[in-house]
């Protein structure tokens, strides 16, 4: 959870030794019965689909699902009943494994990033455009490029988009960068990045002792306290 009680990820933070600033974050889209839509990832895609008004580019997805199950979904979206809200790289890269894999329920975390990755084409010269709005980053296009794009080019230019948006925002920023969040255990994101970083001379870090992911959440929350309330 974040600052104002929404569920964060997908984000950029400016920070020293004094706290943060969150400067840049992915566009927020909601999680119906949050815990529910985690194992659910269709109705993550689903809910993308109602945000970003794309139900008639979304014919030959929804056609899956029973119509009166998303209506009612669509109910609890436009009343804000029974759901969180979130920035979440993961679950960005869930409803796009629902879309491009046909996965429409998830067995474990990072199943739908082992998947797209298993589908990317280092030979295809494909990429989705991520827009960037006032620190808002916009997938609109990307989602809609890959309701009606074949499976193997719409993975392929996700994650070169994704790489791309990465990029582009550490250029601009001119900082050193760090790498950390579960998104970066994905082989594939991660070699891209290396590669533009390395070639554009960027300064970066990611982890080597500890995990990428949530599981050291705990180790930063132990920084910020130490640095911001501790007196030793």
């Amino acid at each position: 959870y974040g600052e104002d009680g929404k569920i964060w990820g997908g984000e950029v933070f400016r920070l020293d030794k004094k706290g943060f600033n969150r400067v840049y974050h992915f566009d927020e889209f909601s999680l119906f019965g949050g815990e529910n839509s985690i194992k659910n990832i269709y109705l993550i895609a689903y809910s993308i689909i109602l945000k970003y008004s794309l139900e008639d580019e979304a014919g030959k997805f929804l056609v899956n699902f029973d119509e009166k199950i998303l209506h009612n979904f669509k109910k609890m979206e436009q009343k804000g009943l029974n759901l969180v809200r979130t920035s979440s790289l993961g679950r960005i890269f869930d409803a796009f494994g629902a879309i491009i894999c046909g996965l429409f329920h998830s067995s474990f975390e990072g199943e739908s990033g082992m998947r797209l990755e298993a589908l990317y084409d280092k030979n295809l010269d494909a990429c989705y455009k991520f827009s960037l709005n006032d620190g808002v980053i916009g997938f609109k296009e990307a989602f809609k490029s890959a309701l009606k794009d074949e499976p193997r080019v719409a993975a392929t230019a996700f994650i070169n988009g994704i790489a791309d948006i990465i990029f582009e925002i550490s250029k601009n920023e001119k900082n050193e960068v760090l790498l950390s969040g579960g998104v970066f255990q994905n082989k594939t994101l991660l070699e891209l990045i290396y590669k533009k970083f390395t070639k554009a001379n960027l300064k970066f870090y990611i982890n080597k002792k500890f995990c990428s992911n949530d599981s050291n959440v705990n180790l930063g929350q132990i920084y910020y306290y130490l640095s911001t309330f501790s007196n030793k």
